[in-house]
């Protein structure tokens, strides 16, 4: 074994047992690396960096072309990590990942790893966390959970990966994209919006560099910004030294990086006046705190007692809706019960034309019956945002009930029920509201197509949710009538004399949004309309979302 040379020993081993985690590791700089490793360094001696270099506190160039910011001390840290035999260059670049795909360089320091891969590039595991804060005017509550509110809007830098989780987690959240942090928190200070959304990194440079005593942070997003080293996918050795080399950074030297870019540093002498100034000024700022907090204390309280009015007023309203739904529902079941006995006793009496007309009263009592429901569900619906009576249920025994009451509804209309999944269908949902949900889109499919045109519900699951797809072969939305179709009381203009006033689709997504759920109508005028429901579901006993 000793008289093979050393060269053919690696190939040996590198052939049975498989590449570079087998080899001994030998020192280089601050880390240790493989043969392989150090020979691809022994061949490279300077690797270039693409930097954007006009942004701080990450990267800029000065005038005279030296590189100041985080990204320039984290060079420095990894030059120490790789020694004296190879250097890392900086490379401006305005997109600095696709300065690393088009080969341009052969890393970027501070690169968010995207959720589709990016072919040719592979990313390091992160080093670094920055959380999305909201920035907004110093007279505005602090957020103690991020609940975007009705006729808020929010600023967030154009192209920022937050953008895209944001709208997942918040459908409804009104936001609009600037040109950069400096431009959005302009925009703050003169009003245009409640807040800015940005990392902190950004935030905190920004507003003590540039002074800004009248914003502050009022709150934090579930959602963080987490920085690796992007390097060129091939070949392997590039990115398992970066690997390495990140490894080693501990959160001390990290925070020391963050923290010479985020203080503000004073250079003057001792002022003893300016000393005396900063104290009268913190007896003042201590006096209007306290005074403040007082007045917060004050606020909040008033506005507790008010919640707890409005919920005692929910409360009454929902037990009123309860009761008449009780004493309406009870009478109108016990009509349509003897509706179907008289129509089986007139039926064996050979008394067809009776049959008939006792057949359409019986169908009118069940659509009273169902209409009523649905009713006392849109009131329930307006109240239920502040007591929904939400448990994991079976969507396929709900969707099942829906398609049975539209059937005796519209006993003509053929309305089919298609399964396209075989794991239990768990969702977390007020039974009540869903099923109203359900029959509001199958009641829309039957009302605008004809007897024999097809109506069918199809369950599925995709992308970890659960998908309710109607479709029908009706009289379609005009294009130009599709923006509308959820606005309270907005009929589309083809539907000609048809009954309805126009609250259906509106208080179908309303119940869509309360399950934290996705609606999305597709149609063809005077051909089809498709209605698309997604919902989560639990798998595993976790609920799951779905991907973006």
């Amino acid at each position: 074994m000793q008289s093979i040379p050393q060269a053919k020993r690696v190939e040996i081993r590198n052939k049975w047992l498989g590449g570079a985690a087998w080899e001994p590791l030998a020192k280089h700089g601050g880390i240790k690396l493989t043969d392989r490793e150090q020979a691809y360094l022994s061949v490279n001696h300077a690797l270039g960096v693409c930097v954007r270099g006009d942004r701080l506190p990450y990267a800029s160039f000065s005038p005279d072309g030296q590189l100041k910011g985080v990204t320039a001390n984290l060079m420095r840290l990894a030059q120490e990590n790789l020694g004296q035999g190879v250097k890392l260059l900086p490379v401006k670049s305005s997109n600095p990942l696709q300065g690393l795909v088009r080969g341009a360089c052969d890393l970027v320091m501070m690169a968010q790893e995207p959720d589709q891969p990016i072919p040719g590039v592979s990313f390091t595991t992160p080093y670094l966390s920055s959380p999305y804060v909201v920035v907004a005017a110093m007279d505005k509550m602090y957020m103690d959970e991020f609940s975007p509110r009705t006729g808020q809007s929010f600023l967030v830098v154009d192209n920022s990966t937050v953008i895209g989780e944001l709208k997942d987690a918040y459908p409804e959240m009104n936001i609009h994209g600037v040109s950069s942090v400096d431009e959005g928190l302009k925009a703050i200070r003169r009003g245009d919006a409640f807040g800015l959304i940005a990392t902190s990194f950004d935030v905190a440079y920004n507003i003590q560099n540039n002074y800004l005593t009248d914003l502050k942070i009022v709150g934090q997003t579930p959602f963080s910004a987490s920085y690796s080293v992007a390097t060129k996918a091939s070949p392997l050795e590039l990115v398992q030294i970066f690997q390495r080399i990140v490894g080693t950074w501990g959160d001390k030297e990290i925070r020391s990086i963050v923290n010479e870019w985020m203080a503000v540093k004073y250079e003057k002498g001792l002022d003893y006046s300016l000393v005396w100034r900063v104290l009268g000024g913190g007896v003042l700022l201590f006096a209007a705190v306290m005074y403040w907090n007082r007045k917060l204390n004050r606020a909040k309280r008033l506005a507790e007692e008010a919640l707890t009015a409005e919920r005692e007023a929910i409360k009454a309203n929902l037990n009123f809706i309860d009761m008449i739904s009780h004493e309406y529902r009870s009478p109108l079941a016990v009509i349509s019960s003897n509706l179907d006995l008289m129509e089986e006793k007139i039926a064996d009496g050979n008394r067809p034309d009776v049959g008939r007309e006792v057949g359409r009263m019986r169908n009118s009592a069940k659509r009273l019956l169902v209409i009523f429901e649905r009713a006392l569900a849109g009131i329930r619906a307006e109240s239920a945002e502040a007591f929904p009576e939400k448990a994991p249920q079976d969507l396929w025994s709900i969707v099942q009930g829906a398609v049975r009451d539209i059937q005796s509804v519209y006993p003509g209309h053929a309305v089919t029920l298609k399964r396209q999944a075989h794991e239990p269908l768990t969702v977390i949902a007020d039974p009540a509201l869903l099923n109203v949900a359900i029959l509001n889109v199958l009641d829309n499919a039957c009302k605008y197509s004809s007897p024999d045109k097809e109506v069918t519900l199809s369950v599925s699951i995709d992308e970890r949710r659960v998908v309710l797809v109607v479709h029908d072969q009706g009289v379609g939305i005009p294009e130009e009538d599709l923006a509308h179709v959820f606005e309270k009381f907005y009929r589309s203009q083809n539907v000609g004399s048809t009954r309805g006033v126009g609250v259906g689709m509106y208080l179908v997504k309303k119940i869509v949004d309360m399950h934290s759920g996705e609606i999305r109508i597709a149609s063809s005028f005077a051909e089809w309309t498709d209605v698309t429901i997604k919902l989560p579901i639990i798998q595993n006993g976790t609920v799951q979302h779905g991907g973006r």
